[in-house]
């Protein structure tokens, strides 16, 4: 009978130990946010040198220091925002870990994130609010956009793509909510605006000028501002639009556009007292109301509502 070479054995009794669980460890360097006002578990992991990860069953959990609920199977309450410390064993492998409690009631994000083909990735911008009234950035969670042929998300950036309308997915806390984006390509003209298309110019307009734009009908987002905000001396109006001031903005506006509708600049200074004034008037068309169908906000679990930052 013939015999393998011992060195085949060596080898691979070596390779199965270096395979072996190294660390245990929980979260990113042991340390775990906590959005959750109901028990969650410590979700610890056994790691390899290979860094390959598997569930590590069985650990035994005690509460170092700090305030918060703990059950014998590991579970977790944070009923106020504090920062606990916890010490977890399993065999001779042990670590301890900071829990971050920070339960939230609910989630704040735009009522509406618009972005232009061709420009800078946008932060997706989510916050919260904790049990006691007081705002939370820190939140661990999860987001996703429905058609990522519109946008996507990179990173926590979102990315435009191609114009349309899709919606963000975030999940934290037992809090779920979705927020539609709206992606708009340029056109040079502001006469044949299609939906979701923009117009926008840099302006230079004197004292006493008046300037117009025409816009087909169609549903529109007006702005006009400077590098200060809204410009001082330029006012923005319209003609044959209805338009609704935008809440906590200036100089912007959502508006209805009918048959012959313009979007007016006009410098309210007497002509020939005052300087010229620079400003960008940015004309958005918004997408037909059936196009955001997919967006519609689901109910939200655990009676978190949704707050518009």
């Amino acid at each position: 009978m013939s015999r393998r070479p011992c060195s085949v054995f060596v080898i691979a009794l070596v390779a199965c130990a270096d395979a072996g669980p190294l660390r245990l460890v929980a979260g990113r360097s042991d340390t775990v946010i906590v959005n959750s006002r109901e028990s969650v578990p410590v979700n610890l992991r056994l790691v390899d040198s290979a860094g390959v990860a598997r569930q590590a069953k069985g650990a035994v959990i005690r509460l170092v220091r700090g305030d918060v609920e703990l059950s014998k199977d590991g579970q977790v309450k944070c009923n106020r925002s504090s920062d606990v410390e916890i010490a977890a064993t399993l065999g001779n492998l042990s670590t301890r870990v900071i829990l971050l409690c920070r339960p939230i009631v609910s989630i704040g994000m735009p009522r509406v994130l618009r972005l232009a083909v061709g420009s800078p990735p946008t932060r997706l911008d989510v916050g919260a609010v904790g049990v006691d009234g007081e705002s939370i950035d820190m939140i661990a969670g999860t987001a996703s956009i429905s058609d990522t042929q519109v946008a996507t998300l990179v990173e926590g950036e979102v990315r435009a793509k191609a114009r349309g309308v899709t919606a963000v997915e975030v999940e934290a806390g037992g809090c779920a909510i979705q927020v539609p984006i709206e992606v708009f390509e340029s056109n040079p003209k502001s006469d044949d605006l299609l939906p979701h298309q923009q117009y926008a110019e840099s302006l230079s307009v004197s004292a006493g000028e008046i300037r117009n734009w025409r816009v087909p009908p169609g549903r529109y987002e007006i702005s006009l501002f400077d590098a200060k905000g809204a410009p001082q001396f330029l006012r923005l109006a319209t003609h044959e639009m209805n338009c609704a001031a935008l809440p906590r903005a200036e100089q912007q506006y959502s508006c209805i556009a009918r048959d012959r509708a313009s979007v007016i600049v006009h410098h309210t200074e007497p002509a020939g007292r005052g300087r010229n004034s620079r400003a960008v008037l940015v004309v958005q068309r918004s997408g037909d109301p059936g196009s955001y169908s997919a967006w519609r906000p689901r109910r939200a679990v655990y009676g978190c509502p949704f707050v518009p930052r």
